[in-house]
């Protein structure tokens, strides 16, 4: 007997060393997220760009969300762009160059993905000379069906050396860079709705022409001839663009090329719709407004509300309002994308008096039972009249 007991402990014993072997197995084969690439040197004041990327492993996957954090003192993050394997803007995305922390989700409507690839693209900007890093934090979520396919022990890191910008001081290029500005889009770190741009640039080297292009890559060596020292663009897309110029010397040589950036989005966000946790309201009871949204392109930057009328203000889901009076009411609520469109929705709803709402939901609850007694009480009368008679 004895025997036998050993002989089930050693199989159980084995079972479960087998059972966690196959679990460290398939832990090994789940989804990463990571950086590339993972070593970067720049100099102050440059713009640059990392990728995040996704390898599913085998998983098919449907939400992304990459959770960064950086040191704000080193680095200024401008955006951060979706790829197209997850295209589908997430809500609750932010950026927040004071806390030093990126919050980026991506969704497939749908469906999945199998593909490797980049989930999103980081634009950044060197503020000052020095080492640093930027994370992915435990909170990222690599997600299929509802699951969490995510390897947390690979999150990656990313490695930046900021070097100092010492520019060149011959008497040929002393003042080497252009001088590069936009009257449409005066601002390199701000999102535009106008998608009409112009761009003028000014030196004073001995200029013959000038090589341009206009793109949405970071760095371009431009070859486009051009004269003038202005150029127009029209209907321009949505996405972070660079007009990129330098200037053709008289004797042949060329300056370094100088880049500027601009960032569109001429679309609202998506349309929404205003959900409560319930139709109908007592005047004692709290009233719970959900909301959201997803915009494609610059993302959400805040919501607004106004309450039957009044100004709006900035608020966040779920809003509780209570204390309403007995009536109709009406709420808006905007969303507004870090250009400035803007997205609204409407919900009306009423409240009734406390009083009045228990008699309602009582009869509601017990009118079959009013109507048998009612017509009981009407047979139950004829009989006894007729009787009398």
């Amino acid at each position: 007997m004895l025997k036998k007991v050993q002989i089930y402990f050693i199989i159980f014993i084995s079972i479960v060393i087998i059972a966690t072997n196959i679990q460290a197995v398939m832990a090994g084969n789940k989804s990463t997220i990571y950086f590339e690439p993972i070593n970067k040197e720049v100099v102050e004041g440059e713009t640059f760009i990392i990728k995040v990327q996704v390898n599913p492993q085998g998983e098919s996957l449907d939400t992304i969300r990459a959770e960064i954090n950086f040191q704000p003192e080193y680095l200024n993050v401008i955006n951060f762009s979706l790829g197209s394997l997850y295209p589908n803007s997430a809500p609750s995305n932010f950026i927040d160059n004071n806390k030093g922390q990126v919050s980026y989700g991506g969704v497939i409507f749908n469906g999945s993905n199998l593909k490797s690839g980049t989930f999103g693209v980081i634009t950044l900007q060197a503020k000052k000379k020095g080492e640093t890093t930027v994370s992915l934090t435990n909170d990222s979520k690599l997600i299929g069906a509802g699951s969490e396919k995510i390897d947390s022990t690979s999150l990656g890191s990313l490695k930046i050396i900021i070097h100092e910008n010492n520019k060149i001081t011959t008497e040929k290029n002393e003042l080497q860079d252009l001088i590069v500005s936009s009257d449409t889009h005066p601002e390199q770190n701000q999102w535009y709705k106008d998608n009409n741009v112009k761009i003028k640039w000014q030196t004073e080297l001995k200029a013959t022409s000038y090589l341009y292009a206009f793109d949405q890559n970071v760095d371009t060596e431009p070859i486009t001839k051009i004269n003038e020292t202005t150029k127009s663009f029209e209907n321009v897309g949505n996405g972070i663009w660079y007009f990129h110029v330098k200037c053709k010397l008289a004797d042949g040589e060329q300056s370094t090329t100088s880049h500027y950036r601009l960032m569109i989005d001429k679309d609202e966000p998506r349309p929404f719709i205003l959900s409560l946790n319930k139709t109908e309201f007592s005047e004692e009871e709290k009233v719970e407004l959900y909301f959201g949204t997803i915009d494609q392109t610059s993302g959400i930057e805040f919501y607004d509300m106004a309450f039957d009328g009044g100004s709006f203000i900035q608020q966040t889901s779920p809003y509780i309002l209570q204390g309403l009076k007995t009536g109709d009411h009406a709420v808006i609520v905007r969303a507004i994308d870090r250009a400035g469109n803007v997205t609204s929705a409407i919900q009306k709803f009423h409240i009734f008096p406390e009083d009045k709402t228990r008699l309602e939901k009582w009869l509601g609850n017990n009118l079959k039972w009013i109507i048998v007694v009612a017509v009981a009480f009407v047979i139950g009368l004829l009989i006894f009249v007729k009787k009398k008679k």
